[in-house]
């Protein structure tokens, strides 16, 4: 039984990208989008949505990128907060996380927290303060099932 998965939890990952591309258009012609499969500890396909700054060149002799560009959560929030709402009544959004510069892992953002986000209740968010005032590369939103 753990093999039989139920009708509505696959994703078909072309209709996935371009509604992305659709929602995201602005934001899309400086930031880059990259869709992700993964499997979850609980064995479960999910997609994970990457949005980050365009990777720049490599130093050849150091091996480390040249430039790394930051954006803020202010810069982004007007296009990604509707696109969240879009993105929420037709996919089943798992989590969100943000890699923010300087921090050794990311900001994580699940269940009620969501809501909190995309109502702009940054009160209800345990790191409010680091979402919005720390630099990120990217942040992911991992994406479980169609509705």
């Amino acid at each position: 039984m753990k093999y039989i998965k139920r009708f509505n939890e696959s994703i078909d990952v072309n209709n996935l990208r371009e509604f992305c591309e659709i929602n995201l258009a602005y934001l899309l012609d400086d930031y880059e989008l990259r869709i992700i499969p993964i499997t979850l500890n609980s064995g479960s396909e999910v997609q994970m949505l990457e949005i980050r700054t365009p990777i720049g060149e490599y130093d050849q002799n150091t091996r480390f990128l040249k430039e790394i560009k930051y954006f803020y959560w202010n810069d982004i929030k007007d296009h990604v907060i509707p696109f969240l709402k879009r993105l929420k009544k037709s996919y089943r959004i798992h989590g969100i996380a943000f890699d923010a510069r300087g921090y050794s892992g990311s900001i994580d953002i699940k269940g009620p927290s969501i809501n909190a986000l995309i109502n702009e209740q940054y009160d209800r968010i345990v790191y409010s303060y680091a979402l919005l005032n720390v630099e990120f590369t990217h942040f992911n939103i991992i994406v479980r099932e169609k509705l």
